[in-house]
This record gives structure tokens, sequence and C-alpha cells, in this order.
């Protein structure tokens, strides 16, 4: 079993069983700031099952493992989640990482095992000066705190740059929606999810 849970409305984390290994159901989910963690699967929320070959999902579900375990104190930030994490569950470039939220850690780590669930080439670049204001203003903060001069300085340079921005709700429609290897676009996650959206209220 692999699949996007979702305990909450704006929080989501992989889901993952391995019947071969016979170890219980668990989930792998960033919590902010608290960086990485591994518990039971929330007994609430929604689950979406990721439709790919069996021999994937197990790689998907070992490699979540094990960045959970090499990692608990990931940063939270705006990264692209494209390369992120190397074949092994480690951080690919330590140096230039910025951090990830709940939905691109997830994203992060499937990418890792090559399974791409959303397009990221057609995610929306955000035009509204308010809201770019409040990115820049979210990653200086994160700077400030950053604990060495280099996190702070990959959080100030991507300030700079177009950051992957998607909701919970988006990669678990995007999760809905994945056949074989194509990836879905941005717009389609969007358009799944404000029907997902209507299951948390």
């Amino acid at each position: 079993m692999l699949g996007v849970a979702m305990p909450i409305k704006d929080h989501c984390g992989l889901a993952c069983a391995d019947a071969e290994e016979e170890l219980p159901p668990f989930w792998v989910h960033m919590v902010g700031s608290d960086g990485v963690r591994i518990a039971d699967i929330p007994d609430r929320g929604r689950y979406v099952h990721i439709q790919v070959d069996p021999h994937i999902a197990v790689l998907a579900i070992t490699q979540a493992r094990m960045i959970g375990k090499r990692n608990p104190e990931l940063a939270f930030g705006y990264d692209h989640p494209e390369g992120v994490f190397t074949e092994d569950g480690e951080l690919a470039n330590a140096e230039e990482f910025a951090g990830l939220t709940c939905s691109t850690f997830v994203l992060a780590v499937l990418d890792s095992v090559a399974i791409r669930l959303m397009d990221y080439a057609t995610v929306a670049e955000k035009t509204d000066p308010q809201e770019r204001a409040e990115d820049s203003a979210m990653l200086e903060k994160l700077a400030v705190n950053a604990p060495t001069p280099e996190k702070a300085e990959a959080l100030r340079r991507r300030s700079r740059v177009r950051p992957i921005r998607v909701r919970p709700i988006e990669v678990m429609a995007a999760a809905a929606s994945h056949e074989g290897e194509e990836a879905c676009d941005y717009q389609t996650a969007t358009e799944i999810g404000r029907d997902l959206e209507s299951h948390f209220e």
C-alpha cells in the first residue's frame, strides 16, 4: 500500500504498508519546523491510493522509511521537490537545500524513486504582489532562524526565484489521478482538489 494521507485539511504525508515485511502500516510526514516524523497512520481524515507498479511501490515505501530515519531534522522551506533526495535517502545537495513543506516533502520522496505525481512546470506562478511579499517575508523569517549561514543564504536565494507551492489537497488530487508514468498537471490537480475539499467540510 502506498498513498497520500490527509488527517486534516491542511496537512499530508505518505501512507505506507509493506505486506511482505509484515510491519504495521505507518506514515511519514513533514511536521513544519519540527522536521520529519514516522508514526502510525491516523485513524481519521482521507487517504488516496497511488496507482503504481507493486515493485515501485515497495521501493517508495522503503525510501520513505529510510528518509524518515535519516532526516528527522529536515528543514521547513519552499524548495523545489525535484532531485532533493538520492536513491539512498540522503539529501542530494545539503549545502543548497532550503527546506520543504509537507506537500513538497511527499513529492520529493516519490520523485526520488521516479514517481512524478505532478508536472512541476505547470504550477502557476504567483503574480499577486501581496502573496509574493508574504512568501518573501516567511522565507526571511526562516533565514533569520536558520541553523547555519549557508542555510540562511539558501533560503534567501529561494526568495529570489519561483518556488514550487502546492497545497496538500492538490497533492492528494494528483495522487488520485495518477496513472502509469504520466504526471498530473497543476490545473487538473487544482480542479480535483476543489471537489475533494468538500469531504473535509
